[in-house]
């Protein structure tokens, strides 16, 4: 490597230390060993992993804005996804207005979608775009693009609005891993130099049940309460006896059916027909009778 290329290099990196977010606790130079560019993939592969501390979602910056962030990370490489890529998403922040909004990856390069804006949004061309804080990954105020065009239409309920990265994805050689400090409420959580997660974030995971109070200890007996006197009953009124129904009801009676009352037998009609008289037994024969002498 000769002067000329090492004078670079230092001026470069003199230009990543000093674009550091005020957030930013330490930083890690990383060259950019391969570029994928294509209509359907913005990626970057670095050569810095899980052996230097990187970790996924690790925000990814240059000297002039937002590059984008880790998306897969290896022992001694990690793969990096662009802003611009068209399943690449970033809170943004108009510097101008303060209004919140996203900017999404249109699979250029050059451009940055801002699909989710009303056509009365008050944004303009010029503005320039700042990282929100919102999501997570990135700090609060780090600058990302720069808007192009806007244009609205009466039929259309949102605006059709472009912006440009700051950041040269195309011809930067190098880029900045950047860990944020963890006493500043403006910085996004660092995860651990472990690689990819495996078991998730502790605090999402399913808690212990708590045990039960126990009951307190008994105390003393209480004073017994002065009895209150009870109103009197209500005399029940006497309902009229009801007739006796000649045919079963249709259907049954909620209380208990009351006890029948035991009718006397009909007498048997009488007959015009004489008893008939039972025959006479038979007697057996008697012995005959001794003639007197």
């Amino acid at each position: 490597m000769g002067d000329e290329d090492v004078a670079r290099e230092n001026g470069e990196l003199r230009g990543l230390r000093a674009a550091l977010p005020p957030v930013a606790d330490r930083w890690l130079a990383a060259e950019i060993v391969s570029v994928q560019l294509s209509s359907l993939r913005h990626r970057l592969l670095i050569n810095r992993g899980a052996v230097n501390g990187v970790f996924k979602a690790q925000a990814v910056l240059d000297d002039r804005g937002l590059i984008g962030q880790t998306a897969h990370v290896g022992p001694w490489s990690a793969e990096v996804i662009l802003i611009t890529d068209p399943e690449h998403a970033v809170p943004v922040r108009i510097e101008r207005t303060g209004l919140r909004t996203i900017a999404v990856g249109a699979g250029d390069a050059t451009s940055l979608g801002l699909p989710y804006l009303p056509s009365n949004a008050d944004i303009k061309s010029g503005d320039l775009l700042v990282t929100s804080g919102l999501g997570g990954v990135f700090p609060e105020g780090y600058p990302v693009a720069r808007v192009t065009a806007v244009h609205r239409d009466a039929v259309q309920p949102l605006a059709q609005v472009r912006a440009e990265p700051l950041a040269h994805v195309d011809t930067d050689s190098e880029v900045m891993l950047v860990w944020f400090r963890a006493d500043r409420p403006t910085a996004p959580p660092t995860g651990k130099p472990l690689g990819e997660l495996k078991g998730g974030i502790p605090s999402l995971q399913p808690q212990p049940v708590p045990p039960r109070p126990q009951s307190a200890a008994p105390g003393p007996p209480a004073a017994p309460q002065p009895a209150r006197a009870r109103p009197p009953a209500a005399v029940p009124r006497k309902q009229p006896a009801e007739p006796q129904a000649t045919e079963p009801a249709a259907a049954p009676r909620a209380a208990e059916p009351k006890a029948a009352t035991p009718q006397p037998a009909p007498p048997e009609p009488a007959t015009s027909e004489p008893p008939k008289q039972e025959p006479p037994t038979p007697q057996p024969d008697a012995p005959p009778a001794k003639e007197q002498q």
